[in-house]
């Protein structure tokens, strides 16, 4: 009770506490009815329901844009919770955070070692190296990085020193791992950071909504590789992923993890100048991590075989192909899906994550109208405080809609891939 010195503070306590459902808040609350605050009875009303909203729609014009400029992410975080979007790219509300190293730094300096390497070593040559040219190199990058962007090591503590080493060892076992991918694929990768935007190495990707309004995505792309068979210029976007993300299809229908999708469509509809007749060929994780492998799998009994394909499996891409022969042969020539979600089977067809030409014609038509109707309910004012499960975990902004912790969320439907392919209305293989 000694924070409540004023009508304004009552008002502040009350907001505070209005999804606690407390003796006081509840008195508070009867407290305002009873005295003719409709508008501010109205505001906690809100704040309990989690249903948000923008009044006018000039407000979410002026706010947004009538040519929205959006990024994958930016999609994806719409469809965890509109509101949590509404507060960082709306209002672009800024949550105070310590002074500390950023964890994300590790993840930046592995992409800048997987992109510096295969930019300055030619593929052929590339796949020559050495183990110990491998790792010689690697450290040297890791360290001129250091060296530029974190004024060299020299005068830093040892626990920065031990997870510089851990770093290095992880990212040589990445780059054996390129080379090992590379023996045997016919893909070449030949753009780094590619960026799509309106002056970048691609336009951006263009959804009209009316005469008035328009998005444009843009981004930048980790790697893209290609292979040319005939006529045809075949492209795949390859996405670093220091952590364990999953690719699911399912969750794509739902509007989450489509921004692979997104750059592909991008490349396949504005590519043309500078990749010729671009036929997608899909899309892939691949994985930036090394995960340690357990004592039971690494004991004098374990079979050395057995510690190889845990090995590979750790390392194998998540995504989806082209359900061509021809490109998921050049993708791993003979391996069986050991690097890739997809092989061919002794009887010749295709099996795993693989997706005809007119499945993502259907898929392209389907994300397009998912990131219309995004920006059409952002137009509209819509900013419910209505997050998938786990989104409230990380947010930065539950304090400001007072969502109780253990609330209801909404659950993505998961099923498996043939199924989302089947929602699209196309056969999974041609």
């Amino acid at each position: 009770m000694n924070r409540i010195e004023s009508e304004k503070s009552a008002f502040s306590v009350l907001a505070s506490e209005s999804v606690n459902g407390s003796v006081l808040a509840s008195s508070l609350y009867e407290y305002f009815k009873e005295n003719g605050n409709d508008s501010r009875i109205q505001m906690i009303d809100k704040i309990r329901k989690n249903t948000f909203a923008l009044k006018e729609k000039c407000v979410a014009e002026r706010l947004f844009g009538k040519s929205m400029f959006l990024t994958a992410s930016k999609t994806e975080k719409y469809y965890s919770c509109p509101f949590e979007y509404f507060c960082q790219y709306g209002l672009k509300a800024k949550p105070k955070k310590a002074a500390e190293v950023d964890p994300a730094q590790a993840g930046t300096l592995i992409h800048f070692v997987l992109e510096t390497v295969l930019r300055e070593y030619p593929k052929e040559k590339f796949i020559s190296l050495s183990p110990e040219q491998a790792e010689k190199i690697t450290y040297e990058i890791i360290d001129s990085y250091i060296e530029e962007q974190m004024s060299g090591a020299e005068n830093k503590s040892a626990a920065f020193k031990r997870t510089i080493d851990l770093i290095k060892a992880r990212t040589v076992k990445i780059v054996l791992r390129l080379i090992e991918e590379f023996k045997i694929c016919d893909f070449t990768p030949v753009d780094f950071e590619l960026n799509i935007n309106i002056d970048g190495d691609i336009p951006a990707y263009h959804l009209p909504l009316d005469s008035e309004h328009q998005i444009n995505l843009v981004g930048k792309v980790d790697r893209v590789d290609y292979w040319q068979n005939g006529e045809n210029n075949y492209i795949r976007v390859i996405d670093y992923k220091t952590g364990g993300k999953e690719f699911k299809l399912s969750e794509v229908l739902q509007g989450i993890n489509m921004q692979m999708l997104i750059y592909l469509f991008a490349i396949w509809q504005n590519g043309k100048e500078k990749y010729g007749n671009v036929v997608p060929a899909g899309v892939l994780y691949f994985p930036a991590k090394s995960n340690r492998i357990s004592s039971a799998k690494t004991d004098r009994y374990a079979d050395s075989e057995a510690l190889q394909k845990t090995q590979r499996d750790e390392y194998k891409m998540k995504g989806m192909v082209l359900s061509n022969l021809e490109v998921i042969n050049a993708m791993e020539r003979g391996m069986g899906g050991v690097l890739i979600p997809s092989k061919i089977g002794k009887s010749g067809a295709a099996s795993g994550n693989v997706i005809s030409l007119n499945s993502l014609y259907r898929l392209k038509d389907y994300i397009d109208g998912e990131i219309k109707s995004m920006a059409n309910s952002l137009y509209n004012g819509e900013i419910d405080a209505n997050p998938i499960k786990d989104a409230c975990v990380y947010c930065d902004y539950k304090t400001v809609c007072k969502r109780e912790s253990g609330g209801k969320m909404r659950e993505l439907a998961d099923y498996s891939f043939d199924s989302a392919i089947a929602a699209l209305g196309g056969d999974w293989c041609e």
